[in-house]
């Protein structure tokens, strides 16, 4: 699938006339930068979410008899 993106892409650049050398860096950059934008967003809505389940503990109470046992 991300090699016939990458493909449909270097048709459209091709017919910009785009460069040979700034069409290759492209295609060659565009995968891994779709990637890592992927990544992040994954990262960043998991941490979001944890960060929820952590507030919802905190305001249940649930959060205090684990820190009176460490502080013994």
């Amino acid at each position: 699938m991300t090699t016939n993106l990458v493909k449909q892409i270097a048709e459209k650049m091709r017919r910009i006339r785009i460069p040979v050398l700034d069409r290759y860096m492209m295609t060659e950059m565009m995968p891994v930068f779709v990637m890592a934008v992927g990544l992040c967003s994954i990262v960043g809505m998991t941490l979001g979410a944890l960060a929820g389940l952590v507030r919802e503990v905190v305001v249940s109470g649930m959060v205090a008899p684990y820190f009176i046992y460490l502080e013994s």
